[in-house]
């Protein structure tokens, strides 16, 4: 592998990609998340998943630092947030809105893969397994899939 001032062209790469994210619009500091996107360098995170971990962050971190909480996926917002609310969720947010139509729900279980491994890796204790029915997108519905975070009381 090559380097350059220390840092191989694999991961100077996977930084160029990072930094070509804009941040702007989400509803919350980012800065308070520098770790965060340093461990998400560190685990090579594909940038797709980025914001929706940062999106989930904040919310398992800052807005509900006790919580437990896991990551799904739905076609239907409303109707799951329903169903986690019924099981006791303190919070529920869709985290990541699959971009490309063509290849949503790859996308989908791309984001809700990757945003998972960054949270079993640093927060084991605290993050839930999903239900299958929640890893997966419907492949009948004719909704796009929508990867989300749920967060229940410790």
């Amino acid at each position: 592998m090559t380097e350059i001032a220390g840092i191989d062209m694999e991961e100077a790469i996977l930084l160029a990609e990072y930094a070509a994210i804009d941040l702007n619009d989400l509803d919350f500091d980012v800065a308070r998340h520098a770790e965060g996107l340093r461990a998400f360098g560190r685990l090579a995170l594909e940038p797709i998943s980025i914001k929706p971990a940062l999106r989930a962050r904040d919310l398992a971190l800052v807005r509900f630092p006790e919580s437990k909480f896991l990551i799904g996926i739905t076609d239907n917002a409303a109707q799951q947030e329903q169903a986690e609310q019924e099981k006791g969720s303190v919070g529920f947010a869709v985290i990541h809105t699959p971009r490309e139509a063509n290849r949503a729900t790859e996308e989908a279980e791309t984001v809700r893969h990757e945003v998972e491994r960054y949270f079993l890796r640093h927060f084991p204790g605290r993050t839930l397994p999903a239900p299958p029915s929640a890893t997966t997108a419907a492949s009948t519905s004719p909704n796009s899939p929508l990867v989300f975070i749920t967060l229940f009381p410790a």
